[in-house]
């Protein structure tokens, strides 16, 4: 599977996530570049990331900071 995460620093939220079938790679990169080109020029907070992975579990386990609020990454950061 192919993920496509636009992710917002600041508020530590997802924007939006799309998800798309290893066959459908062009439409997944058309995906990406459409999130980007919407992005406020020079907003450096918002960021779209395009991901692979067999589930959506699994790009929470890998990539747990899209899926985590900005005040638990805050806190994991603390106790390590």
């Amino acid at each position: 599977m192919i993920f496509v995460i636009t992710y917002n620093r600041d508020s530590g939220e997802i924007v939006s996530l799309n998800e798309y079938d290893d066959s459908r790679q062009e439409d997944a990169s058309a995906a990406r570049l459409a999130a980007e080109a919407a992005l406020a020029p020079g907003d450096e907070a918002v960021e779209v990331v395009t991901l692979r992975a067999n589930d959506l579990q699994e790009i929470q386990k890998t990539h747990s900071r899209y899926f985590r609020s900005a005040k638990q990454l805050s806190e994991s950061l603390r106790t390590r």
